[in-house]
């Protein structure tokens, strides 16, 4: 599917027909995005061309504009995910709980993000650039869990209620 659309020397809009497993016919609109690597990026020595193709239901975009929106998107994703990593686990219906607990997940997220920029700086010449190598947000975890740990203690043994012998 992919190599019959990825064809030409620009983007496009077009219409493509997908075969689901019981054979039933579906037409989508896409647009497909030609898009090139920069070779600062990816330290080649020339630009490639690469293909990126979106399924638009209902939309009336340009390709550009679905990639541009897609790229804000991704990143929205991005810091979601990256919160669930720092989020509390618990199984409350409780939502306010719920919550909380993602609330607390995105300023552990944000505190995490502005000490890699304060500290895992590299002296150069140019813009910043970090070394994010020094302090990985498992590592930022693996920190506060002793503190925590020593604010409010640590559960080591459960003992369970004795039961009279009848």
């Amino acid at each position: 599917m992919a190599r019959a659309l990825c064809q030409g020397n620009r983007s496009y809009c077009t219409e493509h027909r997908f075969k689901s497993g019981s054979g039933e016919l579906f037409t989508a609109q896409m647009a497909v995005c030609r898009v090139f690597t920069t070779a600062r990026r990816t330290r080649r020595r020339h630009r490639q061309a690469s293909w990126l193709l979106f399924v638009q239901v209902h939309l009336d975009w340009t390709p550009e504009q679905c990639r541009q929106r897609y790229r804000h998107r991704f990143g929205i994703e991005t810091s979601y995910w990256m919160a669930n990593k720092e989020l509390g686990w618990t199984t409350s219906p409780n939502p306010a709980l719920r919550f909380v607990l993602v609330g607390l997940g995105f300023v552990l997220l944000n505190l995490w993000v502005h000490l890699c920029w304060e500290f895992t700086q590299v002296a150069r010449r140019g813009g910043r650039r970090l070394n994010t190598e020094l302090f990985r947000q498992q590592r930022f975890i693996n920190f506060l869990i002793p503190a925590l740990e020593r604010i409010y203690g640590c559960v080591t043994e459960i003992t369970a209620p004795s039961v009279p012998l009848l």
